[in-house]
């Protein structure tokens, strides 16, 4: 039993790390992180599309709480 356990999280393991470097998979790694590149490029005059990009992009449901953090340390940087 303990083998086969093993044997699934290397499995996982060697997914992830593969993948792990590449510029498409980080969209979905960091979501947050893809969010600021986009609202950094794009500004916040259409904040509905960029954030509809950011979703379809990384495959990501953004919620309500998540953006409020995130919105919040954004304001922090900058006050």
């Amino acid at each position: 039993m303990g083998a086969l356990f093993i044997e699934f999280v290397d499995d996982i393991a060697a997914h992830y790390i593969a993948n792990f470097n590449d510029e498409i998979k980080q969209k979905s790694y960091h979501p947050m992180n893809y969010l600021e590149k986009l609202t950094d490029e794009q500004g916040f005059d259409n904040f509905s599309a960029t954030f509809a990009q950011a979703q379809s992009e990384t495959g990501v449901m953004y919620d309500l709480e998540m953006l409020t953090e995130w919105g919040n340390q954004r304001l922090k940087r900058f006050m």
